[in-house]
């Protein structure tokens, strides 16, 4: 009756909720019957708590449904279903769906879970005409591997809102509502696609709730206390988490100790526990546009393992003694015990840079010049300077991109990359380079090495950059790096710079995890490793149980089991960076949707046999030109020359080329921006007679292309031209 009592009869959410027992149930579909509105009745098992939650959430901030969810015995779930059915039908509304259980959404997702036609036929059969669905009664039974299991038992906690969502999108007119169901579908997708999980299951949320969060005398004993020592954190304004801490003090004239303190995560998560196995699995966070989807639960992320102000947090610190030239004079790790003084945003502690003024100004100055000094030596030791613009989108209280804004880095970021850099450079070191009775040992470790440059790629590079007029001379060692830091530095504030800038990163190696140690090329560093996030990544928990295990004179772990974990590892975090990559791509098309038919100047950033892709000067946000759309000629990609020419007139465009462009298509569901070029003075001095859309000739020549197997003649590019 209370419930019944909140819904005001015009058109907003009606709740009914019972415990599924039969005078409950009668109750409810009696209620139902008085319902205005097209019904959605919610039908779930106690065993999908994440979705049934999604679902009340769901409704309640629409405004848009109704709910019934039966929980009990199937006798009382039937009578649920059938009475509700029949409310329904005496209430004339006919525009309902009733969803039963899991079933529904795993029907859809056999195929992709890798099950045999049999096996897909027999699981159908049974779950055919069942008002209740349990996977794993279902899996016993049939004779499938571990791994497709496994898989299966994760479909429904992957796909389960999104016909959710589907049924709230259809109740509501509600634009706000509309929108931001929308939103929620596209991010789901974007997850399901990529196999990421929305939520925790449960006994992980309940793991995570049972570790107790008081420090013991037995912490304290163990620990090297740092409470007293000045200590604070920088990090993003928006930031949840703040997993690290510097503490500097003065020891001497011009020495200093420097602490960088990382939350202690492994001291609450042990290994193969429900909530290890989960970090595990998941590999890392995955931060999308609007939202985080962590590797850990709250509990610990965003309290246990935050190293927020004025509270006392347990660490796994790195310890260092420098001098004013940032020399490490001796180091020291190990677990403490901290208490942050201060929280810093970047924006703060750069005002403290650039004024000297503010709270704990000598320390955050201290550490600032030491920070500029270690980068000045690994770039003078042949790191490379990759800085490239990264645009974040501002988003309104719906996930609408409001617009488009560039992260700057600063002397505030670069302090605490730099101190960051110095810890997990050290700890690979010390766990790497071991020595007894003044001979090397070997042990297991996990590294983030970076290949050399693979040749062909630079070859390429180099060959697309002389079309601007720069010269890469180097071909292989470090003599690479230091050219590409000449070159990048060339290149900045030019029209050119984000181009060369994003070709420079594809020219290079990807880094990974690996238990074979081969250096990091880009930081110059011969031993590395990823101490510093083990909230956020799953081989920095890894790294802090084999440096504790080493500190405490174990053995060597086994190498087998930590390079099979270090493959998962990278292979999460490619699946991550496409999800964040996908999620960017959704908000661009979101935001250009109301900018169809506009123009945009922009350059040619890449290039495929169907069409040219344009970044845009203004917000770099990228679409494709079809080449089959270009109607003044017949367009064909040269994948050698990299450069799309047209077979009758003799037009050329390559990477870098300024164009203009309209916005022709945003699609959401597809994540495509649909660009057409445009004409222009300069286009139609070329060619008196193009017909349809041509954009701003970089450059004509006088081109020979036969068809296949034929051979192609170049007489050179038309006078003036910088290639």
């Amino acid at each position: 009756e209370d419930v019944w009592k909140t819904f005001d009869g015009a058109g907003r959410i009606l709740a009914v909720r019972t415990d599924s027992t039969i005078p409950a149930a009668r109750m409810a579909a009696g209620r139902l019957a008085e319902a205005p509105l097209p019904l959605r009745l919610c039908y779930l098992q106690s065993a999908t708590k994440t979705l049934t939650s999604t679902s009340s959430l769901l409704c309640e901030e629409t405004q848009c449904g109704v709910e019934l969810m039966g929980e009990a015995s199937p006798e009382a779930d039937a009578e649920v279903i059938a009475l509700a059915v029949k409310a329904c039908e005496d209430a004339g509304l006919r525009d309902f769906q009733m969803e039963l259980g899991q079933a529904q959404f795993v029907a859809g997702f056999l195929q992709e879970a890798g099950l045999t036609e049999e096996q897909s036929t027999t699981l159908r059969g049974m779950i055919e005409g069942k008002n209740t669905f349990d996977m794993q009664l279902y899996l016993d039974k049939l004779d499938i591997s571990a791994d497709v299991a496994a898989r299966l038992m994760r479909l429904p906690r992957l796909y389960g809102d999104m016909s959710i969502l589907d049924e709230a999108d259809a109740l509501t007119s509600h634009p706000l509502c509309r929108s931001a169901i929308a939103n929620l579908r596209q991010i789901i997708a974007i997850l399901a696609e990529y196999g990421l999980p929305y939520h925790f299951e449960q006994k992980v949320e309940d793991a995570a709730q049972a570790i107790p969060s008081t420090i013991t005398k037995a912490d304290y004993a163990a620990r090297r206390d740092f409470r007293k020592i000045t200590t604070f954190t920088i990090d993003p304004a928006d930031a949840k988490d703040f997993d690290d801490a510097l503490s500097i003090r003065k020891i001497e004239d011009g020495v200093w100790e420097v602490g960088v303190h990382i939350a202690d995560v492994t001291h609450y998560v042990q290994p193969r526990s429900v909530i290890d196995t989960e970090a595990e699995e998941r590999g890392t966070s995955v931060y999308l546009v609007d939202r985080t989807i962590p590797m850990l639960p709250e509990k610990l992320s965003n309290e246990l393992c935050s190293l927020r102000p004025d509270e006392e947090s347990l660490c796994f610190s790195a310890v260092f003694t420098l001098n004013e030239e940032a020399e490490v004079l001796d180091k020291w790790f190990g677990r403490t015990v901290i208490l942050s003084d201060r929280r810093f945003t970047y924006e703060e502690a750069q005002q403290i840079i650039e004024t000297g003024k503010g709270d704990f100004a000598e320390e955050v100055l201290t550490l600032n010049r030491l920070a500029q000094r270690m980068r000045k030596t690994r770039f003078k030791r042949g790191a490379v300077s990759f800085q490239r613009e990264e645009a974040k989108f501002k988003l309104d209280a719906e996930g609408k991109p409001l617009g488009v804004y560039f992260k700057e880095q600063k002397e505030a970021n670069q302090l605490i990359e730099e101190f960051m850099l110095l810890a997990n450079k050290q700890v690979a070191e010390f766990c790497g380079h071991h020595k007894v009775n003044g001979r090397a040992v070997r042990r297991t470790m996990v590294y983030r090495v970076h290949d050399v440059p693979n040749e062909e790629k630079l070859e390429k590079f180099r060959t697309f950059v002389l079309r601007f007029g720069y010269v890469f001379k180097a071909d292989k060692g470090r003599a690479v790096a230091k050219e590409m830091n000449k070159l990048l530095g060339q290149a900045k504030g030019r029209i050119e710079e984000n181009v060369i800038s994003n070709l420079a990163v594809r020219a290079m190696s990807k880094a990974f995890y690996s238990t074979d140690n081969i250096g990091h090329y880009g930081l110059a560093f011969p031993y590395y490793t990823h101490f510093t996030s083990p909230i956020r990544r799953y081989p920095d928990m890894m790294v802090h149980r084999l440096l504790a295990r080493y500190l405490e004179g174990g053995k060597s772990a086994d190498r087998d089991t930590f390079e099979k974990l270090c493959v998962h590892a990278s292979e999460r975090e490619v699946i991550a960076a496409e999800a964040e990559r996908a999620s960017i791509k959704y908000k661009m098309v979101e935001f250009m949707q109301d900018k169809i038919g506009q123009f945009f100047d922009g350059h040619i950033s890449g290039m495929s046999d169907w069409g040219m892709y344009v970044e845009l000067d203004e917000t770099h946000i990228e679409g494709m030109v079809s080449l089959r759309e270009m109607e003044d000629d017949l367009y064909q990609f040269d994948e050698n020359r990299y450069e799309v020419y047209g077979r009758r007139k003799g037009r050329v465009f390559t990477l870098g080329d300024a164009v203009r462009i309209r916005v022709k298509r945003a699609d959401l569901q597809r994540r495509q921006l649909d660009f057409e070029l445009v004409h222009d003075a300069a286009a139609d001095s070329c060619e008196d007679d193009v017909k349809g859309h041509a954009a701003i000739p970089v450059r004509r020549q006088s081109t020979s292309r036969p068809g296949k197997g034929g051979k192609t003649s170049r007489k050179g590019s038309k006078k003036g031209s910088k290639r």
